[in-house]
């Protein structure tokens, strides 16, 4: 059965919010700050407070002197809501004094965060924009040192145009390498004389205790092309025993090749192999 607000005389219904006084009179009212001065708000802040239970006094009964203002206090007892709002004498309103602030506080600490997730979302949006670029410099950058190096192995096979590398002769104390290229072309039936060589020279090789090839350069290309057509030609028209050159009192197995860089060095094994692998 429906209450009957004892200011309007309309029906309050379940979900409104009302008031019963606790006076003399104990009638409903709706809690609008017009039927009763206590307004919805007010009495859901005042349910939400900490303590006993909270009572009401209508105006009427209060004029009656059925409760006397002087008697409204917290046991709880309490008449007006400006008793549970302003009096901060009472432990409770001091908890809900304290409540408000860590409440401001709260949002003062997500307003700082939030603040500072929109300047790290800037700076991400940033940081992406620079990795970006540096990507691209980065792409660039590779293709550049990739042409450079090609560049760089051209020139150096160019100036080798003039050398032929001998691999397997085994090193001697005191030895005369100018002697021994002398001997080798000898054996490959190839005139050569001392002032054809501009130098000649050993070079380490990767192999632990391996030999260490001969590094001869002519002082033209022609006379460096003459010599490996030689070798060649003595070597296809060798024995087979040994896929290399036999030269007495040097080596059972020789050979003379292109002095390659060491990126084209790679180049021409992996050919070999590959060569090989389809025969």
């Amino acid at each position: 059965m429906s209450q009957i607000c004892q200011t309007c005389t309309s029906a309050i219904k379940q979900k409104t919010a009302s008031v019963r006084c606790s006076g003399a009179c104990g009638l409903a009212f709706h809690a609008n700050g017009t039927c009763a001065d206590i307004n919805k708000d007010q009495l859901a802040m005042i349910n939400k407070l900490p303590g006993g239970n909270w009572t009401w006094i209508c105006m009427k009964c209060r004029g009656g002197g059925a409760a006397p203002p002087s008697s409204r206090k917290r046991q709880g007892s309490v008449s007006v809501v400006e008793d549970a709002t302003q009096n901060s004498t009472t432990p409770n309103n001091n908890a809900f004094v304290a409540l408000k602030n860590e409440i401001k506080l709260l949002r003062e600490s997500v307003t700082f965060c939030s603040d500072k997730v929109s300047d790290f979302e800037a700076l991400l949006v940033d940081f992406k924009d620079y990795m970006k670029v540096t990507d691209k410099l980065v792409s660039e950058n590779k293709s550049q040192v990739a042409d450079l190096n090609s560049r760089l192995n051209t020139i150096e096979q160019y100036s080798r145009s003039n050398n032929l590398e001998i691999q397997g002769v085994t090193e001697k104390n005191n030895e005369n390498l100018l002697n021994v290229v002398c001997t080798i072309a000898q054996h490959l039936d190839f005139n050569i004389s001392e002032s054809m060589i501009d130098y000649v020279h050993r070079v380490p090789t990767r192999k632990e205790n391996g030999t260490k090839n001969i590094i001869v350069r002519f002082q033209n290309r022609r006379t460096k092309e003459d010599m490996l057509a030689a070798a060649k030609t003595k070597r296809l028209l060798g024995n087979g025993r040994s896929p290399g050159l036999q030269v007495d009192g040097l080596s059972n197995s020789l050979f003379i090749n292109e002095h390659l860089t060491s990126t084209n060095k790679l180049l021409y094994i992996e050919a070999r192999s590959v060569a090989k692998r389809k025969i």
